[in-house]
This record gives structure tokens, C-alpha cells and sequence, in this order.
């Protein structure tokens, strides 16, 4: 899949929202969602995820095993920073360091 010719939609990925993803991936695949994969390599480029990993988690000629490995980091990473969001929107604390994500 190219990213650079596929449109995607504008998708609010909460934690919820990801887990919910992962659990259809897990259930129907990768390319049963490809166009909320790419949304969700929007909102993971954003955040700072590697295009490389990206590139993986997109390209239907990679390994299986590699396009689900490079899922769950961009997905874990989506994630991690949408429950941050929600720490800082609400008053609980913050934690003093981010982990390395991709």
C-alpha cells in the first residue's frame, strides 16, 4: 500500500479507539482494515512513530509477522499518547518520562 496516493479519514484514535483496532486486526487481518491503517499512520506520524515502521505495518508484500510487530508499535505508541493527552487535559499527573517508541 502507498501512503503517499491513499486518502485517508480523519479518525479520533483514543485508547479505546486502538484497542478496539487491534482487536479487529486480530480477528480479520491487517488488510481487512487498511484504510484505518493509514489513518492511524497519520495520527502515528504525528506522534513521532519512524516512517519505516509505517512503511512496514502498510506494505502487503512485507512478512506477516513484521506488518503485526510494526502494528503493535504504532499502535501502542497512538495509544500511549492518547492517554497522555487525557492526563494532561484532566489534572492527573504526568509521568517525568516518555519510553523510547519505535
Amino acid at each position: 500500500m502507498d501512503r503517499s496516493t491513499h486518502a485517508t479519514s480523519v479518525t479520533a484514535f483514543t485508547g479505546t479507539a486502538v484497542t478496539d483496532l487491534a482487536e479487529a486486526v486480530e480477528r480479520d487481518g491487517l488488510d481487512a482494515h487498511a484504510a484505518t491503517l493509514f489513518a492511524l499512520a497519520d495520527r502515528a506520524t504525528a506522534v513521532g512513530v519512524r516512517p519505516v515502521v509505517l512503511d512496514v505495518m502498510l506494505d502487503a508484500g512485507e512478512p506477516a509477522v513484521a506488518r503485526l510487530r510494526a502494528f503493535t508499535l504504532t499502535a501502542a505508541a497512538v495509544a500511549h499518547r492518547a492517554v497522555r493527552g487525557v492526563a494532561r487535559a484532566g489534572s492527573l499527573p504526568a509521568r517525568a518520562a516518555e519510553p523510547a517508541l519505535a
